[in-house]
């Protein structure tokens, strides 16, 4: 009886005990739960902080585009103008869809983030277009190109560093993106040397290609930077915890 009464009080101990732990295994799941969540949210607040600080450097340059435009006042400048207000309507929409977004899951904020950084850089690359369009000397142009151009080599001499420490997969990934900076870098620089010598009515004619051309490249190049560097850190990461990746 004795012997009965022990067995049926372990029994009933060893029931508590697992019912025990598994309410604690759901409050710890729970709590990664939550954990998760909160770190998906402050992700999203960073990004969202991002692209205002982004957007309040655009505010500069659509601002000092707007003064030269007036300061100007000639007919000539009126499409350009157009231009600048379409950026505007392009920048707006660009804040209201980064304030409104909302995210479920961490796959759903990387997608977003990919979405905005591209949008963001498209913004870039037109604001930089149609900056260089509003220079109507010759001298003026030239200067500004030619400080796009240094930057583009620097961007892409760093770039041409860190690919040097990538994997063979890696650098064979992007091979065929990175000869083509190369080739239109090169291009780049061989049209700017023409447009140092040419006249007036060439100048006229070659301005907008180049101010466009020159913008794209530099936008192109950031691109492919955020991409690189966004692969090279899972491979940095593999190195340092000493796994055979082969």
């Amino acid at each position: 009886m004795n012997t009965h009464r022990i067995l049926s009080s372990q029994g009933r101990l060893v029931l508590i005990l697992s019912l025990l732990l598994l309410t604690m295994g759901a409050c710890t799941d729970q709590q990664q739960a939550k954990q998760t969540e909160a770190e998906i949210q402050n992700e999203l607040s960073e990004m969202k902080q991002d692209v205002r600080s982004s957007l309040r450097e655009a505010d500069q340059e659509f601002n000092q585009i707007a003064q030269r435009i007036e300061a100007s006042g000639e007919n000539a400048q009126s499409e350009v103008a157009q231009e600048l207000q379409n950026l505007r309507h392009q920048r707006e929409a660009l804040e209201r869809k980064a304030d409104k977004l909302e995210a479920s899951g961490s796959e759903e904020v990387q997608d977003a983030r990919t979405a905005l950084r591209s949008q963001m850089r498209e913004l870039k690359q037109n604001l930089e277009a149609v900056r260089l369009k509003t220079l109507d000397t010759k001298e003026e142009f030239v200067q500004e190109v030619q400080a796009d151009v240094d930057e583009i080599n620097q961007r892409l001499d760093r770039l041409e560093k860190d690919m040097r420490t990538a994997s063979d997969s890696l650098r064979s990934e992007y091979a065929d993106r990175m000869e083509t900076l190369q080739a239109e870098r090169k291009d780049l620089k061989q049209r700017l040397e023409t447009l140092r010598q040419a006249g007036s009515e060439e100048f006229a004619e070659m301005r907008v290609a180049m101010a466009e051309d020159v913008a794209a490249l530099g936008a192109n190049l950031e691109q492919l930077s955020d991409e690189v560097q966004k692969s090279l850190r899972p491979e940095t990461a593999r190195a340092d915890s000493g796994t055979d990746t082969r």
